[in-house]
């Protein structure tokens, strides 16, 4: 009986270290966020520093994120996931 409780302390520490790269992997980073944000700012002739905290985390997204202006103009962006169930925000991008 004694093994089985050892054997059972030994997988219950074990397995959250086995899970964690899958969880992390299921995450976007504030910093990916940013550079996703800057290279759509780019592509359309404008620069900008996002109002994104690096270490924020964000749910996974299986499909390309959307980025698109918001109130008429840049200075503020919609950063969409299109997946079923998904997420949405508002980024400040202070356009220089």
């Amino acid at each position: 009986m004694r093994s089985f409780s050892s054997a059972v302390k030994f997988f219950g520490l074990l397995i959250p270290i086995i899970a964690a790269p899958a969880f992390a992997s299921g995450l976007i980073s504030g910093q990916e966020l940013d550079t996703q944000i800057r290279q759509k700012l780019e592509t359309i002739g404008l620069s900008g520093t996002p109002a994104v905290n690096p270490k924020r985390q964000f749910a996974a997204c299986s499909s390309d994120l959307e980025i698109s202006p918001l109130f008429g103009n840049w200075k503020t962006v919609s950063v969409r996931c299109p997946d079923e169930g998904g997420w949405q925000i508002a980024v400040r991008t202070r356009i220089e």
